[in-house]
């Protein structure tokens, strides 16, 4: 193998053939590779490719985070419709779906750098400094509160959250009223 070469590629003029297969003609189309093809190799497009996987990786973990952004808009609907069949009665199936639902949706939002994590660690150090995903992490986070929405929604709609008048009557000052009638009902005494 020459120093011009690279480490896989094989020289196969160095082999000792048979005399059967020397007597085999090239296949129509076929040139022989020169010395010129060989010296034309540097390590230019050695950087260049690694600079193609680099910029490849790159779009690869873009994507990747546009995919984690949008997983909790994607599981929305199924959400919505276990929420539907569930009903409006209070009873234990409603309430652990509301409150996984609440739950799931929070602790989302809170672990929003943890879930981009793994994608800003690098194998190779690069000069640039690793992307924020600063558009995947709004996607997401805004996803997670439309999770959160809809458990709270839910939640309202089986009367759990004291949205109506009638929720807070313990707390309406007493009135006084101004005038007492008995009625038809005479004084006994």
């Amino acid at each position: 193998m020459s120093s011009t070469q690279t480490s896989w590629t094989l020289d196969y003029s160095s082999l000792d053939l048979p005399k059967a297969y020397r007597a085999v003609p090239s296949p129509p189309g076929f040139t022989p590779p020169t010395s010129s093809s060989r010296t034309r190799r540097t390590t230019t497009p050695s950087i260049s490719v690694s600079a193609a996987k680099n910029l490849e990786l790159s779009r690869l973990k873009e994507k990747r985070a546009w995919d984690l952004a949008i997983g909790p808009g994607k599981a929305l609907f199924t959400t919505a419709f276990m929420m539907y069949m569930s009903g409006s009665g209070v009873q234990i199936f409603s309430l652990g779906i509301v409150f996984m639902t609440i739950w799931g949706a929070v602790k989302g939002a809170v672990g929003v750098n943890q879930v981009f994590a793994p994608l800003r660690t690098s194998t190779t150090p690069t000069p640039n400094p690793p992307p924020s995903y600063t558009p995947q992490k709004v996607l997401y986070l805004l996803c997670q509160l439309a999770a959160l929405l809809l458990g709270v929604y839910k939640a309202d709609r089986m009367g759990l959250v004291p949205t109506r008048a009638g929720d807070w009557v313990e707390f309406w000052a007493r009135t006084v009223p101004r005038e007492v009638s008995p009625g038809s009902v005479g004084v006994l005494y």
